[in-house]
């Protein structure tokens, strides 16, 4: 479990955000928000290279 710090992803982490964003990606978003802690960023980041948004 992580501390409540900005800490950063975990490889575990990178590879989830890509596994996630490849099962989404035939989902028509409009948007995606995100909180601006650095995990959750970059997660964000990672799973949307997946997809164009529309």
């Amino acid at each position: 479990m992580h501390k409540r710090s900005d800490s950063e992803l975990t490889k575990s982490g990178v590879k989830r955000a890509v596994a996630f964003g490849e099962r989404i990606k035939k989902i028509d978003f409009t948007a995606i928000y995100s909180n601006p802690s650095k995990r959750t960023a970059l997660s964000t980041y990672l799973i949307r290279q997946r997809f164009t948004l529309f």
